[in-house]
């Protein structure tokens, strides 16, 4: 695996570290000027950072991104690395606890900067102890 390869998926998962820690200005800064994301199950498509990075302060945090598989390739046309991470997100409150499942692709561009972001909710599991 190439050094940039591994420099692309480390961006993604420095991304990640920072929303699991609530390092807003982080995460924020790992975002391309001209950034866009797209949630289509909900049908939104956010197109800057800032509206990107209040949408997650104001949406439910569930916990730490646990990282379970990733793939990443370069398009030589576009100059830039498509980086997919599977997901976990981890919740625990009194007798329950939630795992919340998400695809995620990321485009990191020639710069090394997080460009879009296209999230796909998977699967939410509860689960009752006792």
């Amino acid at each position: 695996m190439s050094r940039d390869v591994d420099e692309a998926k480390g961006t993604c998962r420095e991304f990640l570290v920072c929303l699991s820690n609530g390092e807003w200005a982080g995460a924020h800064d790992l975002l391309a000027e001209e950034f866009s994301a797209w949630i289509p199950q909900c049908g939104k498509t956010i197109n800057d950072a800032e509206s990107y990075i209040k949408k997650l302060m104001e949406s439910e945090r569930l916990g730490p991104y646990q990282i379970h598989n990733t793939f990443c390739e370069y398009d030589n046309w576009d100059q830039k690395y498509s980086v997919t991470f599977q997901v976990c997100l981890l919740e625990k409150a009194g007798e329950c606890s939630s795992r919340n499942y998400k695809i995620l692709f990321f485009e990191v561009d020639s710069s090394g900067m997080i460009a879009s972001i296209t999230e796909f909710n998977c699967l939410k599991l509860d689960v009752q102890r006792g």
